[in-house]
């Protein structure tokens, strides 16, 4: 018998246990008798085999290279058979040690023999052939996070970095139980990431923080860049071999190191390191890598896992976000010509979709939404540039918070149903597919966000009615959801006319005959017309017929819409008419109801009923709601307001005060027309909420994030008034008792986008002075604190009242340390003659200096009030 090798496979020879010393010999036994030389040697992998030669055969195989790497032993530290025969038999080849924490792989005999005794773990179960065997299972089916220690960082005081081959020792020996130790990572900030901590280190000189980190870089370019020269330099089955067998060291190497020197190519101020900056190793260890992986559109369970302490997977990932930073400046700058913004726009969308499909398959790490890694640095910028109106698969995924965990964690979903806002979404049917694609619309615009993407549109054809009054009168006040929908009807089509009573049309009906086709929008017109221009003959009960008729009008569609054909029907039209009568003449001559002058009473009659409509129509139309009508008056009296708060701060009053005081004795003409400015204020701001409540969801979501800033300022401006008027007529708990719609409404807006900071930005700190209290109900909580003074200091009050009330005050003080600790709260509340000094002249009375607070230290301390007015008051975190 002659044995053939086929060259075009790699051949695998396997075993467990002592089927693995089978193997081994067998494997001898192929190296002794074929010249692999020329061809692809064998690989011999093994599982819990024993040891088979002496120290005559270790010799022999390890002193040449090429046998001794077609060896791979893989041993559990659970297993007993590997070290049955340690005494009088030598190890050759590769020992791949494994662990629970983790696999390294050790070459040299006397170390591996060591090594097989000191990392045994003796158990009962071991005992059990079966449990051991099922063990390498589990080493196998995790290999790509055990392999090297990976997964050993949880042991942090082991390894002294005096050199890196002991720190690698360490870190080895780790990885198979006997350091119980923790390998140090890049970075321990967790706030940064190792890329940006190297960015800022390497920025400033210093990158010694955990580790000599430069001379450890150093060492592993060198080795890497030797690595990839020797394998270029080889024959080409040699250098594969080499290329193959250092594949995995050398993907970790790229994805760990090129970053860190991304980090100094930007730090120089360069551009474009992928073409102009990127070393012959990257490219060459990332071309071995795509001539063996298969790629994959779709992440496994493994990857999802483990997103948390992998490495991204493109090494240049860092490179394209600099670019994309580098973009966001040339849209800000206005020094930017039009065709560097316009590269700019085209650079930034391809790094959208660069990053949601490196998402998508989990082949980014999560460190990148770490807050101050360069990715958010560009997430903040971007989203300045883009604005709410701007959305894409992308930034829908970043406007939420959760998603950030929930990707970090494997649990992020990537549905389907994120839409290509690149492209038209057209849904057509026909008949009762037509039905279908309708409701099928009508969904997306109820789930989707279209105000800031392309809206679908809807094209039937010969579909049948589907929805009552209260259907199209939703759909139909709606101007955007209502131009979502064409629906193409022929006059010899009975199927749109089969539930006319009692269903209601909606969208633009392209009502079709031979003679041409028109566009219709009233629901009563359409009504009416569906019966007057139907045709009922014999073909029109083939459906095959009808169906056809549909293709002939979408075929000549360019020739016969708005009867651009029907203008041999000059006699139809005394052109000594109005325009608007003329027009719709035209449009029912179209399909076919208006044939000759003079005009027939029939004609006469529809001709009368559509012209009122379409009049009806247009006013209608004219009287539709409009946010934007009557913006230039609310920016006047909001003007005035501001104004009004600016005269109040200067005779040391503050304006919510102020306003108190006036409307307690019933002057408001101090300045201006007060009451007027702030009754036009909150009608239109009731109007806006209550519109924005009727809307379908995503439209009134739409309508809410674009007057959120409006809003916001209307409430945090005017809402202080009417608690002021509502605290004069002597009541209490205005919060739940007395505070409007409006008010809720819209803060729930602002809870549902803003996201929550604890910390202060430099902004607000330099604003703080000039800037409205951000919880407009804060005087409400100041009247509520003054009644519980009230009650703690009367005579009268009961036991019960004072506890209760002792209670409100200390939240109370909470309340206000957390304002102040955010500079949230404007800096009029400490003026002479404000009710919230009220309440601590008040407060300070009744506590005497015997009680302290982090509030009550702060307020004795009348410099505090400057510093804070200023920005310049810091809040250590040693106010107890």
């Amino acid at each position: 018998m002659v044995l053939v090798i086929d060259n075009s496979k790699p051949l695998i020879i396997t075993g467990n246990s002592l089927g693995g010393s089978v193997a081994t010999l067998f494997t001898i036994s192929l190296l002794e008798k074929f010249n692999f030389s020329t061809t692809k040697r064998p690989l011999c992998i093994t599982f819990g085999s024993p040891l088979i030669g002496n120290e005559g055969l270790q010799e022999t195989i390890s002193k040449y290279a090429a046998w001794n790497s077609c060896f791979l032993h893989v041993v559990s530290n659970q297993d007993p058979v590997p070290r049955v025969l340690i005494n009088g038999y030598k190890p050759f080849g590769t020992f791949l040690l494994c662990s629970e924490l983790g696999c390294s792989c050790f070459e040299d005999p006397q170390t591996i023999l060591e090594l097989l005794m000191a990392a045994y773990i003796e158990s009962p179960e071991n005992q059990d052939p079966n449990k051991v065997f099922e063990s390498y299972g589990t080493f196998v089916e995790h290999l790509n996070r055990k392999v090297l220690c990976k997964d050993t960082t949880d042991h942090e005081s082991s390894i002294d970095w005096t050199t890196p081959l002991q720190a690698g020792i360490i870190t080895k020996l780790a990885a198979i139980g006997l350091v119980r130790s923790q390998y140090k990572k890049l970075s321990k900030d967790k706030g940064i990431g190792y890329y940006d901590r190297y960015k800022l280190e390497n920025c400033i000189g210093t990158t010694t923080t955990d580790m000599d980190l430069l001379k450890f870089k150093k060492f592993l370019a060198c080795y890497w860049e030797e690595v990839v020269d020797q394998a270029e330099k080889r024959p080409q089955t040699v250098g594969h071999s080499l290329r193959t067998r250092s594949l995995f060291g050398g993907t970790n190497y790229r994805r760990m190191i090129e970053p860190l020197d991304i980090a100094e190519y930007y730090n120089k101020g360069l551009k474009d390191y992928i073409n102009k900056g990127r070393s012959k190793q990257y490219i060459q260890l990332e071309q071995w890598l795509k001539e063996t992986e298969k790629p994959s559109s779709v992440p496994n369970e493994l990857k999802k896992q483990n997103v948390a302490s992998s490495l991204t997977e493109d090494s240049c990932f860092w490179a394209h976000v600099e670019e994309a930073l580098i973009s966001c400046k040339l849209l800000s700058s206005r020094e930017s010509s039009d065709e560097e913004k316009d590269s700019a726009k085209k650079k930034l969308i391809e790094f959208e979709k660069y990053v949601f499909d490196l998402m998508k398959n989990y082949a980014v790490s999560s460190e990148i939404f770490l807050p101050g890694s360069s990715f958010m640095k560009w997430w903040g910028e971007y989203r300045e540039i883009t604005r709410a109106s701007y959305s894409s698969s992308l930034t829908i995924l970043l406007k939420n918070d959760n998603n950030y965990k929930a990707y970090a964690n494997g649990s992020l979903e990537f549905p389907l149903n994120f839409i290509d806002n690149s492209k038209p979404l057209i849904i057509t049917g026909n008949s009762l597919g037509g039905s279908v694609a309708t409701l099928f619309t009508i969904s997306l615009l109820e789930k989707f966000k279209f105000s800031t993407t392309k809206r679908p549109l809807c094209i039937t054809f010969g579909s049948p009615l589907i929805g009552n009054e209260g259907l199209q009168e939703t759909i139909s006040k709606y101007a955007a959801w209502n131009s979502c929908f064409l629906h193409v009807v022929s006059d010899q089509d009975p199927v749109p006319r089969v539930l006319i009573n009692g269903y209601k049309p909606f969208g633009t009906f392209l009502l079709c005959s031979e003679l041409g086709c028109s566009c219709f929008e009233d629901p009563q017109t359409i009504l009416e017309l569906l019966v007057a221009a139907y045709i009922g003959s014999p073909e029109s009960q083939d459906p095959n017929k009808v169906f056809e008729s549909y293709g002939t009008f979408v075929e000549h569609l360019n020739r016969k819409v708005l009867c651009k054909d029907t203008i041999d029907h000059e006699s139809s039209i005394d052109w000594t008419t109005p325009p608007l009568r003329a027009g719709i003449i035209t449009k029912l001559a179209a399909i076919g109801l208006v044939r000759s002058q003079p005009l027939q009473n029939v004609d006469i009659i529809i001709i009368e009923k559509t012209e009122k409509r379409e009049k009806d129509m247009a006013i209608l139309n004219k009287q539709a709601f409009d946010p934007t009508r009557g913006l230039n008056e609310i920016k006047v009296y909001m003007a005035y307001l501001e104004q009004y708060k600016k005269l109040s701060k200067d005779k040391g009053i503050g304006y919510y005060d102020r306003y108190k005081l006036e409307n307690r004795i019933r002057t408001t003409k101090t300045d201006m027309d007060l009451l007027k400015f702030k009754k036009f204020l909150t009608y239109y701001w009731e109007d806006m909420v209550d519109q924005a409540e009727k809307r379908p969801q995503t439209v009134g979501h739409s309508l809410r994030t674009r007057w959120l800033f409006g809003g916001t300022n209307y409430r945090r401006m005017i809402e202080p008034l009417d608690i002021a008027e509502y605290y004069n007529k002597g009541l209490k708990d205005y919060i739940n008792k007395g505070r409007s719609k409006q008010y809720i409404q819209l803060e729930q807006w602002l809870k549902e986008t803003e996201k929550p900071s604890s910390v202060p930005n430099e902004l607000k700190k330099q604003n703080v002075a000039s800037s409205l209290t951000e919880d407009s109900c804060f005087w409400a909580h100041v009247e509520e604190a003054l009644i519980s003074c009230k009650l703690l200091s009367s005579g009268e009050s009961s036991d019960k009242e004072k506890d209760s009330a002792k209670k409100k005050l200390i939240e109370f003080e909470k309340y206000v340390f957390d304002l102040m600790k955010n500079y949230a709260v404007s800096s009029e509340i400490f003026l002479p003659g404000s009710s919230f000094m009220k309440w601590w002249g008040e407060y300070k009375e009744i506590t005497r200096a015997s009680y302290s607070s982090s509030l009550t230290i702060l307020l004795k301390n009348d410099n505090n009030y400057k510093a804070y007015a200023n920005g310049s008051l810091e809040f250590p975190l040693n106010f107890v």
